[in-house]
């Protein structure tokens, strides 16, 4: 997993999540998220899936989750790395479907 956050602040980030047995890297100080199309203007990053694989001592760029640049279907969100996110796959099953006008967060507000 990657982001552009110091390793350290990712790290303790990734531990007060309860994120465990994931290797963590960050591309602070890299042209890595531009590289990859994982930032936009301002330095917004976005959730990019992208998958490297080592030949002959090498590593090779395989695929990228791409569809982030492509128009969603009216009403849909885009749905780049869903196959991820498992809670998309139960949204889509519910009568309703899922909410255009939600999307998860890093904290949310205090229900009273």
């Amino acid at each position: 997993m990657i982001a552009k956050a110091p390793v350290e602040r990712f790290a303790a980030h990734a531990r007060s999540r309860g994120w465990r047995n994931l290797h963590l890297l960050s591309s602070a100080g890299t042209t890595f998220n531009e590289d990859y199309r994982a930032e936009g203007d301002g330095e917004e990053q976005f959730a990019m899936s992208t998958v490297f694989t080592r030949r002959d001592d090498r590593i090779h760029h395989y695929w990228s989750s791409e569809l982030w640049y492509e128009s969603p279907e009216p009403g849909q969100h885009k749905r780049h790395v869903d196959f991820m996110w498992p809670m998309w796959a139960i949204f889509d099953r519910l009568p309703e479907g899922r909410d255009p006008d939600w999307m998860p967060a890093l904290e949310y507000p205090a229900r009273t």
